[in-house]
């Protein structure tokens, strides 16, 4: 689950740009998160200027666009995936929309999976083996560095999910579509 709520003034940007920067958004959120982007949510809230302040300066008299965003990810999500995140919505803001960057803030909100739903079914039981999975990409606890810990999993309908461990060289990548 990725959902990507962007906040900026309404009247500041074309109709043009924001559909740029929701298809830029999803692409950089699904690459970044190695999720297809099928399951990337993205949408922005408008507010009128006289509801926006920049440093205490309503947006009426303020030109300098201004935007604030929330990513919101699944809590297996690693450090370094949620910092690439914040820059890559900020450089998709930046690019399409032409927001200085200085002006742009956000954040990343992570959600334990048994806390959200697809469909209406809690994520933690639709997606409990690749969530097993992505969390044991990171270095087993006294482990060598250059080893990484992954699961065979079994996607099959019924299957009991994750069986013992299998290593893999710190090279490979997730499997696609994850």
């Amino acid at each position: 689950m990725s959902v990507v709520e962007i906040q900026f003034v309404d009247g500041q940007h074309l109709p043009s740009r924001i559909e740029e920067l929701l298809r830029r958004v999803s692409q950089r959120v699904s690459a970044v998160l190695g999720s297809p982007v099928g399951r990337v949510r993205v949408f922005v809230t408008m507010h009128p200027p006289e509801l926006w302040a920049t440093g205490g300066v309503p947006a009426a008299q303020d030109g300098d666009p201004a935007a604030y965003f929330v990513a919101v990810v699944l809590q297996e999500s690693s450090p370094a995936q949620r910092g690439k995140l914040l820059t890559e919505i900020t450089d998709a803001l930046c690019d399409a929309l032409g927001v200085t960057r200085v002006r742009v803030h956000g954040r990343v909100a992570q959600v334990p999976p048994e806390d959200c739903v697809v469909g209406g079914v809690l994520t933690s039981s639709t997606r409990g083996p690749e969530v097993v999975v992505r969390s044991t990409w990171f270095r087993e606890p006294g482990g060598h560095p250059g080893t990484l810990i992954a699961l065979s999993v079994s996607i099959s309908p019924g299957a009991p999910g994750a069986t013992g461990p299998a290593r893999r060289p710190a090279t490979s990548a997730p499997p696609p579509g994850w």
